[in-house]
C-alpha cells in the first residue's frame, strides 16, 4: 500500500467547501431567501452529501490502489478495513455518546430523531443505514458514515473490478450504469421523502456515487501521464462547477450531481489552474481537514444554540469553532493512537518471528 501518496490540496478543499454546504443547508433548512445565490448557498447544499460519496471512492483509489492492484489478500483486506475504522469511528463514537448524554440527561429535547436502546445499538455498530430502520436515529448525520462503513467492505472487489475494465470503457461503463439507476432512483425509492429514507435502498444510488469515484481514479492518472492534465484538468472543472450551479436550480437531481462531482474531481486532480486556487487554498484545505468534525458536530451546536437567537454568522462560526477543537483534541489523536497501536502490534509480531 502506499500510503505516502502525494496529497492533493484542492480535493482536501472541495471535502471542506462540500461539509460547509451541508451546513448551509441544515442551518437555514434549506429556505434561507430566493434567488440564483440562495439557491446555490442553501437550497442545493444536500448536493454536498453526493460530493462526499464520490470524492471518498476516488480518494481510497488514489491511497490504495498499489495495495491491491495485484490482487486482495487477507491480511492487506484486514489492515484497510483496521485503517478505515480507525479513520471515522473514533469520532462516530464520541459524537453518539455526547449525543446521549447532551439529549437526554443535560437537556432533554423532545421532537428530535428516534431515540431508542435500538436505534443506539444499530448506531453503535454502524447499521444504522443497512436496512434494519427506515429513518434518521440519534446524531442524524451519521446515516452517511454508515454507508460508507458498509462501502468500505466492498471497496477491494470494485477497485479491483474496475480496474479491470479498459481506460475509457472504465469512466463511459460505470458512469453509465450511475446515470440510468441514479435517474431511475425516484422510481426505486417512491416518496421516500415523507415515508422515511428507506435507507436499505438508498444505499444502492450512493455505493453507485463511490464507484464512480473508483472509476474516475484511473482516468485522472491517465490524463497527467498524456499531459492532458492543464487543458483538459481546467475544462472539466469548470463544466463540474457549471453543472453544480445548474443543480441548484432544478432541485435534487441524483444523477446529475453524481455527474458533475466526477467530473471536479477528475478535474481537481489533473489541473493545476482555477480549481486549484478556488479549492487548494489555505482556508478550504483548513476547512477540508476538520470537514469530519464539523459534519458530525454540526446539528449538536445548531440544536443547542439556536434557541439563543444569535446573529446570522456567529451560529456556523461557533460551529467550525466546535469542529476545530473537536478535530484537533478527539478525531486526529485517537487515529493517530489508533494508527500506532497496529504498528506496535506488526513491530511485535515481526520481532517475535
Amino acid at each position: 500500500m502506499n500510503e505516502n501518496t502525494r496529497d492533493i490540496p484542492a480535493l482536501t478543499g472541495l471535502r471542506g467547501f462540500a461539509a460547509v454546504w451541508v451546513l448551509a443547508r441544515h442551518y437555514t433548512n434549506g429556505t434561507e431567501g430566493n434567488g440564483f445565490w440562495s439557491d446555490i448557498a442553501f437550497h442545493g447544499g444536500a448536493n454536498g452529501v453526493m460530493i462526499f460519496f464520490v470524492l471518498s471512492g476516488f480518494i481510497l483509489s488514489h491511497v490504495y490502489r498499489n495495495q491491491f492492484v495485484d490482487g486482495i489478500r487477507g491480511k492487506d483486506y484486514i489492515r484497510f478495513l483496521y485503517f478505515r475504522f480507525a479513520r471515522i469511528y473514533p469520532l462516530h463514537f464520541f459524537t453518539l455518546i455526547l449525543w446521549l448524554v447532551l439529549f437526554t440527561v443535560v437537556v432533554p429535547r423532545s421532537g428530535l430523531p428516534d431515540m431508542t436502546s435500538y436505534t443506539f445499538i444499530l448506531n453503535l455498530f454502524l447499521a444504522q443505514a443497512w436496512g434494519f430502520f427506515r429513518d434518521y436515529s440519534w446524531n442524524a448525520p451519521s446515516w452517511t458514515i454508515s454507508v460508507e462503513w458498509a462501502l468500505y467492505f466492498i471497496f477491494p472487489f470494485a477497485l479491483v473490478a474496475i480496474l479491470s475494465l479498459r481506460r475509457y470503457w472504465m469512466l463511459a461503463t460505470v458512469i453509465g450504469a450511475a446515470v440510468l439507476a441514479l435517474y431511475g432512483e425516484p422510481i426505486l425509492l417512491g416518496n421516500h421523502n415523507s415515508e422515511g429514507f428507506q435507507y436499505g435502498i438508498l444505499m444502492i444510488s450512493y455505493a453507485l456515487m463511490f464507484a464512480c469515484g473508483i472509476a474516475a481514479y484511473p482516468v485522472a492518472v491517465m490524463m497527467v501521464k498524456q499531459s492532458l492534465d492543464l487543458f483538459g484538468g481546467s475544462l472539466l472543472v469548470i463544466l463540474g462547477v457549471g453543472l453544480l450551479i445548474y443543480t441548484c436550480s432544478i432541485g435534487e437531481q441524483f444523477w446529475l450531481t453524481t455527474l458533475a462531482a466526477t467530473l471536479l474531481v477528475t478535474g481537481l486532480y489533473a489541473a493545476n489552474g482555477v480549481g486549484h486556487l478556488v479549492f487548494g487554498n489555505r482556508v478550504t484545505v483548513f476547512l477540508g481537514e476538520i470537514s469530519y468534525s464539523l459534519y458530525m458536530t454540526h446539528i449538536m451546536v445548531l440544536l443547542i444554540l439556536l434557541p439563543l437567537d444569535l446573529p446570522p454568522l456567529a451560529l456556523p462560526m461557533l460551529a467550525i469553532t466546535v469542529a476545530t477543537a473537536v478535530h484537533f483534541a478527539i478525531e486526529r489523536p485517537s487515529r493517530t493512537a489508533l494508527r500506532r497501536l497496529w504498528e506496535m502490534r506488526r513491530t511485535s509480531v515481526v520481532a517475535q518471528a
